[in-house]
């Protein structure tokens, strides 16, 4: 049997979060930086939380360093 690849088995996340954007990233008017996975992303709301979520990582906007590197 063939086993099915993941994108997110390819993707490296941080054991420590960034603390900054870093230099030369522009973010759109909708994306921020998820600190814990090191990209530009559009956090979704999740259903059943109701919390704005990483779709990569599924880390929560209401986390320390994702405000604090967003500035929110």
């Amino acid at each position: 049997m063939v086993e099915q690849i993941s994108l997110f088995r390819l993707i490296k996340f941080d054991n420590e979060p960034d603390d900054s954007i870093p230099n030369g990233i522009i973010l759109s008017k909708k994306q921020f930086w998820c600190p814990y996975c090191s990209n530009k992303v559009i956090f979704k709301k999740d259903k059943k939380s109701g919390l704005k979520k990483c779709p990569i990582c599924n880390i929560s906007e209401r986390d320390f360093w994702v405000r604090k590197v967003n500035r929110l």
